[in-house]
């Protein structure tokens, strides 16, 4: 397969995203990771997605509190450096290249933080 081929395929699938989760824009610039995490832990936990772009978080749980969503296809996983950054709770989540995921974490971000705080 080539590249525009590649490409084709990319936005075919992009698009059927796009059109199951309407609220979610699924780009190829590096969002895509993180609009499919968004999604793959809406459907798997008690979290509904916020329908717009809300800072430093992306939904809210049955019990009110507003989570951040991060997923990785690596290893690592993205948390904020800044001690008023740092979200009620969050959930990490790493896919796999068959589409099964593993939790990474679930919890408050202020477990994470004390955690960094003294590495």
């Amino acid at each position: 397969m080539d590249t525009t081929e590649a490409i084709k395929k990319l936005l075919e699938v992009v698009e059927q995203l796009r059109k199951t989760y309407p609220y979610k824009r699924f780009t190829l610039d590096g969002r895509l990771v993180g609009d499919l995490g968004e999604v793959i832990v809406e459907e798997n936990y008690d979290v509904r997605l916020f329908e717009k772009v809300e800072p430093k978080y992306d939904g809210k749980d049955s019990s009110g509190r507003n989570v951040q969503i991060k997923a990785t296809f690596h290893e690592t996983l993205g948390f904020p450096c800044r001690i008023e950054e740092v979200p009620d709770y969050y959930i990490g989540i790493k896919i796999f290249d068959d589409g099964s995921f593993k939790e990474i974490y679930n919890g408050p971000g202020s477990n994470i933080w004390e955690l960094l705080r003294f590495s």
